[in-house]
């Protein structure tokens, strides 16, 4: 038996002196893993058993050898526990479910948002008569009312029964943003929209439970601010930047703060958090000795209380768990790091929720702080050397901004196409209207209940954001504001590792690695990823694509890298959702034909012929009596699966049924399309048809 003191001294040099680190990146490879292989549920948890007793088994080995064995047993059990967890969070699948209407009771557990045509807000499903839904009890759902149908206005803790069905969104096969995928990583099992005869009220219920509280008194908050003359976009941009509410904001806000670089200011993060810690540290310098363990102790409160108020998001989780490390080893005169503050929070977050390994905004706000955390003190040596205390304030701030960029342009380009040229002009306005907005914002909380006084500062406050909201307008309107980009997963892979073996060269001081090694993985990194991009280039130059996503209205578009015709009768809402398409495939901008300009119904490209039916109307020119030869037919709403269709009229050479044919035909169909051997593809169960030639 060795001694336990020494095993598991000797094993924190080379483990726990890194522990959150390491527990961080084995518990994300299972999760990983778990998503996506399909390796059973069970096998995780035979991997957490072997792992535990691998552990116990250690103790009985030989120094060295016990202490390997220990090591490698955590692993395995944190990999597994990652593993196991994931597959325990994941939603059910609702697809045989989303096809017919069941019945629900559920209580909306936020305050309804008024978005134009409808009402919108998170609701809990409580009970379900029907047996093929018991599995939804329990989870949440987006649940939609039409305002024209409603006589009175939903509100928080009210229950309904309701009779629609519930879709989770599918990714239309168009790539980029998942939002059926990213509803059920964050607990919805899906979407509904409901009418006057699909829902009635029944009750609505006093008891709130923490959650509901927090939403409660933040709807209470933005009324504050309403009440002093602050609203529209003004009332939005105040009310992310102060209380993380982010549902009240425009799409054109959204984009417009995108496109410039400095959406982050409307997410709540470190940089709010931090106001709050600075104003608890300027109480500290304040008061006696005597009062700091009462400071510290306020101070966590109040930091951890505003984490609450804004919904405890990832990045306010991980600034809030930092600067709370930081007040409490001050005052016990530890030395801090904050490399296991950041990776000792990402972990408890993915202990509590695995799906939030996959969330952009936990990428973006961790790979942010450690580019910061790494980049910034090297970028500062070069920045002291100078003077004038004004420049330095200017070059501190592009400094954080170009380190926080290094590590999330691959993740921003990936996710969003798109790369912001002057995010560092933005980002200087930021600087400076960020601590006067925050501060300011939570200032008018208590000065709304002074009269006089409330509505100057509510016009002051007005003015400020509209103010700001014009510089981030202006910015966005300049010539090349954003370049329009696209990246794989394999060359985002690429980029992270040149980005490491390029730290990597900075952080070697050994004389032959830094002449050679070191320059040497630098180079092949950059030379693979620039072979993968001219290797992707190439292969969809070649390439002729039909596509037909999974969205209403119907939109074809077929293209080369040539030449793009699209058919839509919405083109603005077609080359928004296919823009990230074009990009990948390096198209020129669309041609695009609707139903008043095809001729019978028909449209060709490249020598192929496409015919798209709907309504049970068509024309067609007939050759000496005989079937019209079609490549692609295309049928839309309202067709009657008839044999003569494909037999007397048509010899189509593939058939695709869009989303748009009621699924009581679809059967038929398939009967039918199988009898007469004819390819088929249904956009509804298979989802998108990407065909490349």
């Amino acid at each position: 038996m060795i001694n336990i003191d020494k095993h598991f001294r000797w094993v924190s040099k080379i483990y726990f002196n890194t522990i959150f680190a390491r527990l961080f990146f084995v518990l994300s490879i299972g999760i990983i893993v778990a998503e996506f292989s399909a390796i059973p549920t069970n096998i995780f948890l035979a991997i957490i058993v072997a792992g535990l007793s691998l552990s116990i088994f250690s103790t009985l080995r030989g120094k060295r050898l016990g202490e390997w064995i220990f090591i490698f047993s955590w692993s395995l059990f944190l990999f597994g526990s990652g593993g196991w967890m994931l597959r325990h969070k994941q939603m059910p699948d609702i697809t045989d479910l989303s096809k017919s209407p069941h019945n629900y009771i559920v209580q909306l557990s936020t305050e309804p948002i008024n978005k134009g045509t409808y009402y919108r807000a998170e609701a809990e499903i409580i009970y379900s008569p029907d047996s093929a839904t018991q599995q939804l009890v329990g989870h949440n759902l987006l649940l939609n009312f039409y305002i024209d149908s409603l006589k009175q206005t939903p509100r928080l803790c009210d229950r309904y029964l309701i009779n629609t069905r519930i879709v989770r969104p599918s990714n239309s096969g168009l790539g980029g943003f998942d939002y059926g995928k990213y509803l059920a990583r964050n607990g919805f099992c899906g979407v509904s929209y409901v009418n006057e005869n699909q829902f009635q009220y029944l009750s609505t219920e006093s008891v709130l439970d923490f959650t509901q509280h927090l939403h409660s008194l933040r709807n209470k908050l933005i009324s504050r601010f309403q009440s002093i003359g602050i609203s529209d976009s003004s009332l939005a941009i105040i009310s992310a930047i102060t209380l993380g509410e982010k549902g009240l904001l425009p799409n054109e806000v959204k984009d417009s703060f995108s496109a410039a670089g400095v959406s982050h200011i409307l997410v709540v993060s470190g940089m709010h958090v931090g106001f709050i810690f600075l104003l608890i540290m300027l109480l500290m310098r304040n008061f006696s000795q005597c009062y700091h363990w009462l400071i510290v102790i306020l101070g966590l409160l109040i930091l951890w209380s505003y984490a609450a108020l804004t919904g405890l998001a990832p990045s306010v989780v991980r600034a809030t768990f930092m600067f709370s490390m930081i007040l409490i080893f001050r005052k016990l005169g530890e030395k801090y790091r904050v490399e296991h503050a950041l990776f000792l929070s990402a972990t408890i977050l993915l202990l509590c929720n695995p799906n939030t390994l996959f969330d952009i905004g936990f990428q973006l706000s961790y790979l942010a702080v450690i580019g910061i955390v790494y980049f910034y003190p090297r970028f500062y040596k070069l920045i002291r050397i100078c003077k004038s205390k004004i420049f330095i304030f200017v070059l501190q701030s592009i400094a954080v901004t170009i380190s926080a960029q290094i590590l999330t342009l691959p993740i921003i380009i990936y996710h969003f196409h798109q790369f912001p040229i002057y995010f560092i002009l933005s980002n200087l306005f930021v600087t400076l209207f960020a601590p006067i907005l925050f501060i300011g914002g939570i200032a008018l909380l208590p000065i709304s209940y002074i009269p006089y006084l409330n509505i100057v500062a509510g016009w002051t406050m007005n003015s400020i954001i509209t103010i700001f909201e014009g510089i981030i307008s202006f910015i966005v309107s300049l010539p090349f504001s954003t370049a329009k980009l696209y990246l794989s997963f394999p060359e985002v892979i690429f980029f992270y590792i040149a980005i490491l073996c390029l730290i990597n060269w900075i952080e070697l001081r050994n004389q032959f690695a830094m002449r050679f090694k070191a320059p040497l993985l630098f180079t092949i990194s950059i030379a693979l990823f620039a072979i993968i991009v001219l290797f992707n280039n190439l292969y969809y130059s070649n390439k002729q694509v039909l596509l037909i996503p999974d969205t209403n209205p119907l939109i074809v578009n077929v293209f080369n890298s040539q030449h793009n015709l699209l058919f839509t009768n919405r083109s603005d809402y077609a080359i928004e959702r296919l823009e990230y398409t074009w990009l990948k495939y390096s198209c020129k901008p669309p041609t695009v034909i609707t139903d008043t300009t095809l001729t019978a119904n028909c449209f060709y490209f490249n020598n192929e012929s496409y015919l798209i039916l709907r309504d049970n109307v068509f024309s067609y020119l007939q050759n000496n009596g005989q079937p019209l030869e079609i490549d692609n037919l295309i049928i839309d709403r309202g067709v009657y699966p008839s044999e003569r269709l494909c037999t007397e009229f048509l010899h189509p050479k593939r058939v695709i049924l869009t989303s748009g044919v009621w699924h009581g035909y679809l059967e038929k169909y398939k009967q039918l399309l199988y009898e007469l051997s004819i390819p088929y593809h249904i956009i509804s169960e298979k989802g998108s048809i990407i065909i490349s030639k």
